[in-house]
C-alpha cells in the first residue's frame, strides 16, 4: 500500500520549521564571526596606554635588563635567567578589565610575559604569565608566600608565533576571572589578596637571555 501524501497545512508547517532553523544558524554565524560571542569586560569606559612616553610608568628591571619603546609598543631585553620586569601605573577602580597583548621576540623559546596586578613590591603581587611553549601560570606572591590558581602548566589556548592576549577580569565584588585569548584559565577572589589595592600593568620573567614585547595594555573602567 503506498504511503499517503502528508496533508497541505502539514508539508507547509515543516518547511517553515525548515527555513526558520536555517535563518537561525545562519543569523548566529554572523554574530559570532562579528564578535558577538566575545566575553565582555566589566567596566565601561576603555582606555589604551601607550609606551611611547615612558615617564607615564612605573619601571622596575632587574640589572641586566634593557626596556625601552618600540614602534610595536614595549620592548624588555633579557641577559640571562631569572631576570624580572614590571611596567606600572595606578590601578583603577572596581569593576575593571586589564589587559595586555605581547609575544617573545628573540632569544630561546620559554619567556614569560603577561599581567601584574596588586603590585606593591616584588615581595606583594599578583601575575598570570605565559611562554610560547604554550605554558601559563596564575599565582599571588605576599611577603615571600606564593599561591597558585593555576599552577606552572600546559594551557592549550596559547599561541606559539603570534602575540597572545592576557585578560583580568574583576567584578563591583572582588570575583576575578582570567583569560588567554578569551579562554577562561582560572578564576579567584582578588578582594582576599590585596589585589585591588595594588598597582597594574605588564610583567615578564626570563629563563635565558631574549626580549619580549608587549604590544599594548587596555583597561576598561567605570
Amino acid at each position: 500500500m503506498a504511503d499517503a501524501p502528508l496533508p497541505r497545512w502539514l508539508a507547509r508547517l515543516v518547511l517553515l520549521v525548515f527555513w526558520a532553523v536555517v535563518i537561525g544558524l545562519i543569523a548566529l554565524a554572523g554574530a559570532l564571526w562579528a564578535g558577538a560571542a566575545d566575553s565582555r569586560p566589566p567596566g565601561r569606559q576603555l582606555t589604551e596606554y601607550a609606551f611611547a612616553d615612558l615617564r607615564q610608568w612605573e619601571l622596575s628591571a632587574d640589572a641586566g635588563v634593557t626596556v625601552a619603546p618600540d614602534p610595536g609598543g614595549l620592548r624588555a631585553t633579557f641577559s640571562g635567567p631569572d631576570q624580572w620586569v614590571f611596567a606600572l601605573r595606578e590601578s583603577p577602580g572596581v569593576p575593571f578589565s586589564l589587559e595586555a597583548g605581547g609575544a617573545q621576540t628573540a632569544g630561546e623559546p620559554g619567556l614569560a610575559l603577561g599581567l601584574a596586578f596588586g603590585y606593591s613590591d616584588r615581595q606583594n603581587f599578583v601575575a598570570v604569565l605565559l611562554n610560547n611553549n604554550g605554558y601559563a601560570q596564575a599565582f599571588a606572591r605576599a611577603g615571600g608566600a606564593v599561591r597558585e590558581w593555576f599552577p606552572f602548566g600546559q594551557w592549550p589556548h596559547i599561541l606559539s608565533l603570534e602575540a597572545n592576549r592576557v585578560r583580568l577580569e574583576v567584578s563591583a565584588d572582588g570575583e576575578a576571572v582570567v583569560r588567554i585569548n578569551d579562554e577562561v584559565l582560572t578564576k579567584f577572589r582578588a578582594a582576599e589578596f590585596a589585589a585591588l589595592k595594588g598597582k597594574v600593568g605588564v610583567a615578564a620573567r626570563a629563563n635565558a637571555a631574549g626580549q619580549v614585547l608587549f604590544n599594548w595594555v587596555k583597561v576598561w573602567s567605570r
